[in-house]
């Protein structure tokens, strides 16, 4: 059974995992929940402290975040039953949900939108809901769509219209990486960063299997490009590397500082989480992305659209910005 888990500290400060009991948790300050891919189960604990200490590694030395933000993992029961949920929501992305999407709906969103199986004041909800962010990556942004579904129609079951329950939903943002969702058919949900890259085979041999016709990808474009899908929602694709490489070539560097990662191998798959969230501005288009939208997503004290999620840091050196805005408008179009 899939689990939510969080890092605490014992009497000595030592860091142990700890599972969450959904029916406690409570979200009343700016939360990070990080949905995983497949090989994050439940009786993996190594693979689940590295992904909190990658999430933690994003926010450490940032000044909006003199103190971390809350930081959840999300894990998955079973390789068998991700991949046939994966199918599932791809045949009905409109209304499929599983049954750990909805127990993770059920603790995460509906308290923050109802009180006693009764809608909460509109104002309220949308305050508590901008609390709320996903980070979904692989297998785990399908879950997070999922999550979308189940809310959407238990919101309706209590209460709400359809349209403001859909437009609440707005408030809570939703970063995927390693796209394996339907990003096309995902276009009125959670405001919603679409990170894929064009070479990322991973994806490139889920979309020929389930949907060849619909494919994100015509072919295996090069460029940084982000187009925005909908109002909420915006689709950011680029080969994972500036440049085709050896083979054998192997980043050794570390991409987070103060995080140790595994090495980062460019000819391996283009799908592992490190091609998508990372800093390395001379190997990676989409370098720094991920980790100001995740910053600015937890900062949040308004409703934000997608493209105001790619902002940079106030605090960032004015040289690194000045090139960092510069590559975001060339994607979009408006610069050569």
């Amino acid at each position: 059974m899939p689990k939510l888990w969080k890092k605490t500290g014992d009497a000595q400060g030592n860091a142990q995992l700890q599972e969450i009991n959904l029916s406690t948790l409570a979200i009343a300050e700016p939360t990070v929940i990080f949905i995983s891919g497949h090989v994050t189960m439940d009786n993996n604990p190594v693979m689940i402290a590295r992904g909190l200490d990658f999430m933690e590694g994003i926010f450490q030395g940032q000044p909006e975040f003199p103190d971390l933000p809350q930081i959840y993992s999300w894990s998955h029961g079973s390789t068998q039953k991700t991949v046939f949920n994966v199918a599932a929501y791809d045949f009905r992305p409109k209304h499929a949900y599983s049954s750990s999407a909805k127990k993770l709906a059920l603790g995460a969103i509906m308290p923050l939108v109802s009180a006693n199986n009764q809608p909460l004041p509109y104002a309220e909800a949308q305050k508590n809901l901008r609390n709320l962010t996903f980070l979904g990556y692989s297998a785990g942004n399908v879950v997070a769509q999922e999550v979308f579904n189940a809310s959407l129609k238990m919101m309706k079951e209590i209460g709400y219209k359809p349209e403001e329950a859909r437009t609440l939903l707005h408030e809570v943002v939703l970063i995927n990486i390693g796209a394996v969702s339907r990003p096309s058919k995902e276009q009125d949900r959670f405001t919603t960063l679409c990170l894929a890259n064009s070479d990322d085979r991973f994806v490139r041999i889920k979309n020929v299997l389930m949907h060849p016709l619909r494919s994100v990808f015509s072919k295996a474009t090069r460029p940084l490009t982000i187009e925005a899908l909908s109002d909420t929602s915006l689709m950011v694709s680029a080969a994972a590397s500036r440049k085709r490489r050896d083979r054998r070539e192997v980043s050794k560097e570390t991409v987070i500082e103060g995080v140790e990662l595994p090495r980062w191998n460019f000819s391996v798959s283009n799908h592992g989480v490190y091609s998508y969230i990372n800093n390395d501005d001379k190997r990676s288009q989409m370098s720094r992305i991920a980790s100001h939208a995740l910053i600015n997503a937890l900062g949040r004290k308004t409703t934000l659209t997608p493209l105001q999620l790619l902002e940079p840091p106030a605090a960032m050196e004015a040289e690194e910005k000045c090139a960092y805005l510069n590559k975001i408008a060339k994607a979009q179009g408006l610069k050569k």
